[in-house]
């Protein structure tokens, strides 16, 4: 069936219900509870804007992105989860530090089969951009579009601080020629074994191309979420006039931007932009590929009266309880992460099920890379490591492979450190670290969230065959 797309339905497809013209208005200190209930069903997204039909996809609600979740620091959210797909799944809160029992992950909960439901119920201790997921055949229901965003406002409102705010989620889709998802390259070895299955079109709130209406003379707060399966991407803002603000909802100083965006799968990133007094011509929001550039979307000046140009720096964030974690590294428990695997590679075997498997019956497996020589996820082993509550944990973790990985911890924020001199110099608090290959990092964390938790590879193809791992916090 094709889709005729108006341009105000287009619009609507853009994710204008992500798009906010003033931050949020003060409210009372106490806090509260905010329930939901998403559904995980087909639905369709008019992804290619009338190019070809539109797309069949997996959402939450049946929609793409799946329906803004938006709270306060410390409040409570109560989200029910009703399966309508053909097959189990589940629900990953990314990046929030929540209850070990509502991860969503497979090491806490079962997923839940088709038409039966969960109740999801955690606090929210840290403001920021963060977003939910599916953690159930990631590299088929991530592909399909299950995902959504989840905003957690700061306690103190910015209401002075920003004149408008815009959620961009970006995502590419590998589609066929009547734009429909292409079913035989989900799970395909080919995808696995390189760098992840990346797409032909690209979309910006489900929608390719957009036009983002922007407040001349404003100064806006955009929230950008990289939800592909694989895909770096390489942001570049044009003329426009950037700041980081915050890197994977934890506050960083704000410091001007000055080259092109890096934006691993799952990381997020918040930014001050401020739209010149005189905007009239639309502005690229490019993604680069190779030696061009790829217009993902389009800054128009909105149709209001332009706005009196701020003339000083975007102020900082307040800190989140993370921020104020402090590592003692005088005597970290110290971890080892050898990264092995993958197509070029040199991994010749790994262990599988606790039994050292060569590396033809590992592929027959659907198992190409491993962590410490080790193919699967195996709770009956030993974890990664094991650490005591509120102790510092250093990861020395080495690529030794021909890709790059995002590597993604869960339940926590780690950072990474690089001795100067005598010195050691901490990085941003990030949940999600990319790794080129080659690379060795260490990165340390304060083990402060009991419970079994997950840490692997955020190409989410990469995760299913074999880089995945897990650690305890006791």
């Amino acid at each position: 069936m094709n889709c005729t797309i108006t341009r105000r339905t287009l619009l609507k497809a853009a994710g204008l219900s992500l798009t906010v013209s003033a931050v949020p208005a003060a409210r009372a200190a106490a806090t509260s509870t905010t329930t939901a209930t998403l559904s995980a069903r087909p639905g369709h997204a008019a992804i290619t804007r009338g190019e070809t039909p539109a797309t069949a996809i997996w959402g939450y609600d049946g929609q793409v992105p799946g329906p803004l979740l938006r709270l306060r620091q410390n409040d409570t959210l109560e989200v029910k989860l009703k399966n309508d797909l053909p097959q189990p799944t589940s629900i990953h809160w990314h990046g929030i530090r929540i209850d070990n029992a509502m991860d969503g992950s497979p090491l806490v909960q079962q997923p839940v089969e088709p038409g039966d439901s969960f109740d999801y119920r955690f606090t929210t201790p840290d403001a920021g951009t963060y977003w939910y997921h599916t953690h159930t055949r990631g590299y088929e229901q991530l592909t399909r579009g299950l995902y959504g965003v989840l905003i957690v406002d700061e306690a103190e409102p910015l209401a002075e601080s920003f004149d408008q705010e815009h959620i961009l989620v970006i995502d590419d889709w590998l589609l066929d020629k009547e734009g429909q998802i292409d079913e035989e390259t989900i799970g395909a070895m080919m995808h696995m074994s390189h760098g992840g299955r990346s797409g032909n079109w690209a979309s910006v709130n489900g929608v390719n191309k957009p036009e983002i209406s922007v407040d001349r003379g404003g100064r806006t707060r955009m929230r950008l979420i990289n939800t592909c399966n694989a895909r770096i991407l390489d942001l570049d803002f044009g003329e426009l006039d950037v700041w980081t603000i915050a890197l994977d909802g934890q506050p960083v100083a704000p410091a001007r931007l000055e080259n092109q965006l890096v934006l691993a799968p799952g990381q997020r990133v918040d930014l001050a932009v401020d739209i010149p007094e005189n905007f009239s011509e639309p502005k690229i929001l490019g993604i680069a590929m190779r030696d061009s550039i790829y217009e993902a979307a389009y800054f128009v000046a909105s149709d209001k009266p332009p706005l009196k140009p701020r003339d000083n720096s975007p102020e900082a964030l307040a800190d989140n309880p993370q921020s104020k974690l402090v590592l003692n590294l005088d005597n970290p428990l110290k971890v080892t992460l050898d990264m092995q695997g993958g197509a070029m590679g040199r991994m010749r075997e790994a262990s599988l099920g606790g039994k050292m498997t060569d590396i033809r019956t590992l592929v027959r497996s659907g198992k190409v890379w491993a962590f410490n020589g080790i193919a699967d996820m195996d709770t009956a082993q030993q974890p990664l490591f094991e650490a005591r509550r509120g102790s510092t944990v250093t990861l020395d973790i080495t690529n030794n492979t021909s890709w790059p990985h995002a590597m993604h911890l869960h339940g926590h924020h780690f950072r990474q450190i690089r001795a100067d001199g005598n010195s050691v110099t901490p990085g941003p608090w990030r949940d999600t670290h990319l790794m080129e290959r080659g690379e060795q990092h260490t990165m340390a964390l304060v083990a402060d969230n009991p419970g079994d938790w997950l840490i692997h590879c955020h190409m989410v193809e990469h995760a299913a065959s074999g880089m995945t791992g897990w650690f305890r916090v006791t």
